[in-house]
Formats: C-alpha cells, structure tokens, sequence
C-alpha cells in the first residue's frame, strides 16, 4: 500500500492551507502491509493555519511516541495506565501492538491538519476539497 503525502519544506509552508505560503511537494508514502500509521491530527476552525507544534511534537512522530510511554511508565502529567483505561479500556492490547510495531519497524509517523469553515463545515480550500492535509512528520 502506498499513500501521497504533502512533504512541507519550510514550517510556515507546513502548517497552512496549501498553496498560501508556497505549494509543498507531493511524495508517494510506501507501507508494508501490517505498518501501523500514527497519526498526529491538529484542528483549526476559521482560519488558514493551524498551530505550530508544541516543543513535545517539534521532533518527530517517534521521539513524540517514545516520550508519552515513558510518562505512562511513569506515570506523569496524568499518564496513569488505569486513568488511561477507563477512557480507553483495551489500552493495554493497544500499547502492545504499538510495542511490537516500533520494534519490528512496521511503523510510519504522519501529522494530519484538519481545516474548518469559520460555520463549522471542513474546509473546502485545503486538501482537494476534503479539508484535511496530511503531511509527513
């Protein structure tokens, strides 16, 4: 399987509506079947931008991931594995099949941005229409 992707070459080109500060290029993602995706999605609702990353995502899909399992190890800022289970109660099969797909290496790390009307409606403006652009992270 396979997937086209935006590959944003400056920040201010990565977090807007695509086209406004400057075109990104295109680059035709490729999985393995079984490659589980990890997608980081921001919201906007009205405008042309979405938020910058916070310092915790500014590295990357994975050093982001490695970091919140810690903190559940840990049990930090509120990452407590039975907090964690009463709003998602399969977690532990979750955290495990993350596990075995971040050592296997069938793993791949996206950042999607999710455009709305200022009434609430996706955006037709970005991402041909569907108000979503992935890029990758």
């Amino acid at each position: 399987p396979s997937m086209t992707v935006r590959n944003p070459t400056t920040q201010e080109m990565r977090h807007h509506i695509d086209g406004l500060k400057g075109t990104a290029p295109l680059e035709e993602v490729q999985f393995e079947a079984g490659t589980l995706l990890v997608i980081e999605v921001k919201t906007t609702l009205g405008k042309s931008k979405t938020p910058g990353f916070l310092k915790t995502q500014a590295a990357g899909g994975n050093a982001n991931v490695e970091r919140i399992q810690k903190l559940i190890a840990r049990k930090k800022g509120g990452w407590n594995i039975d907090n964690l289970k009463t709003v998602t109660p399969d977690i532990a099969a979750k955290a495990a099949h993350l596990r075995n797909a971040m050592s296997s290496g069938k793993i791949s790390y996206l950042h999607a941005q999710v455009f709305f009307s200022p009434d609430g409606q996706l955006s037709t403006l970005a991402g041909s229409s569907t108000g979503i652009q992935i890029n990758k992270w």
